[in-house]
């Protein structure tokens, strides 16, 4: 199976309940300074759930800064 790049909406992502990595407050700040001063560098990882929304799994700690951050639709494969 072939992962294709979608453009998707910050509100039809959903993070994994499942995915227990967590940052602290350092790596979270050394990340939202990466993603303001280049970009997304690598896209999310999403798959299809319910009512048109995806469940992320790659990237659940990129998807927080986004959605803080306020970032318009972002790349996944999907």
């Amino acid at each position: 199976m072939k992962l294709k790049i979608v453009e998707l909406d910050l509100e039809k992502l959903q993070r994994a309940p499942w995915n227990s990595n967590e940052m602290d407050e350092a790596m979270l700040y050394h990340l939202r300074t990466s993603i303001k001063r280049y970009g997304l560098l690598d896209n999310l990882v999403v798959r299809p759930v319910a009512n048109n929304c995806y469940e992320v799994l790659s990237g659940n700690q990129r998807l927080k800064i986004l959605k803080e951050m306020g970032f318009p639709p972002s790349p996944a494969k999907s």
